[in-house]
């Protein structure tokens, strides 16, 4: 119990990380998808762990915020651009989280993809949004901090979705240990966006 308590309460624990690593949109501030669910899956069970002694971490509003922030960082298809660190990945793979919601809160969550333009503010994404179905079009523009170690230097970076499939796209990731890795998939010119003198950004926010 209280090497358990000591996990939640210290600096750079569970409640200070949910604090500080998650913004009001409800996104892990490296902006990846991959990252973000690495992040929620230990979230949710030391959730778990902790009611049985009494705590309510499971009601936090960052951690519910983490749980439906991906829905808002998604193509039409559910489909995540691979921004940053990140793999080809999709909605569906939150799907246990939306269980685990389900069965915490005792509800079923609206698990439907926005159709509406938005601006996700603290890891820095405009998402725009048009029409439906196979006439949906979705734009990505990247404006926000940096990611930290999985940061790509892509600021103003547009990635595209329409008529079904994505055609302006970030690289994502390698593995890391590929010296292609720091090479090209980080560096600016590997992305959609702009550059000055053929230098690399840097890395801000």
């Amino acid at each position: 119990t209280e090497l358990l308590m000591k996990i939640v309460t210290m600096n750079c624990g569970v409640l200070d990380q949910l604090e500080h690593n998650v913004g009001s949109d409800g996104l892990w501030n490296e902006g990846t998808m991959s990252y973000h669910y690495y992040a929620l899956l230990p979230m949710m069970q030391i959730a778990d762990m902790t009611h049985r002694l009494g705590m309510n971490i499971h009601e936090h509003p960052k951690l519910k915020a983490m749980i439906v922030g991906p829905l808002h960082a998604a193509y039409p298809n559910g489909q995540f651009p691979a921004i940053n660190d990140s793999d080809r990945t999709n909605v569906s793979m939150f799907n246990g989280a939306f269980e685990w919601a389900r069965k915490t809160y005792g509800l079923a969550l609206d698990t439907s993809l926005p159709k509406e333009s938005e601006a996700l503010r603290d890891v820095g994404l405009a998402v725009l949004r048009r029409g439906e179905g196979t006439n949906a079009v979705c734009a990505f523009l990247d404006f926000g901090p940096h990611g930290g170690g999985h940061g790509h230097y892509d600021k103003l970076n547009l990635m595209l979705y329409a008529n079904g499939r994505e055609w302006l796209l970030d690289p994502g990731r390698l593995s890391y240990s590929h010296k292609e890795y720091k090479t090209w998939v980080k560096t600016t010119a590997a992305h959609n966006t702009v550059t000055l003198g053929g230098e690399t950004q840097a890395a801000t926010t």
